[in-house]
């Protein structure tokens, strides 16, 4: 039980430091990195839903160039 626990936890810190680099390409102005986030907020994909937050995120990623359908 304790290795299945460990193995989780070795998946969630992957998680976390690959979202903590898509939050820092997106600060550096990069629009994919805003879309991604945004239906990561949408979907509620490894964070809390968010509509708001999603809003912002695509709005962002349309402003920099970014083709949105819908």
């Amino acid at each position: 039980m304790e290795k299945e626990f460990s193995e989780k936890q070795e998946k969630l810190d992957e998680i976390n430091k690959e979202l903590r680099a898509l939050v820092e390409s997106a600060e550096q102005g990069y629009a994919p990195a805003h879309y991604n986030l945004g239906y990561m907020y949408t979907n509620g994909l490894g964070v809390s839903k968010s509509y708001s937050k999603s809003y912002i995120h695509l709005l962002i990623a349309k402003s920099l160039g970014t083709e949105i359908e819908g």
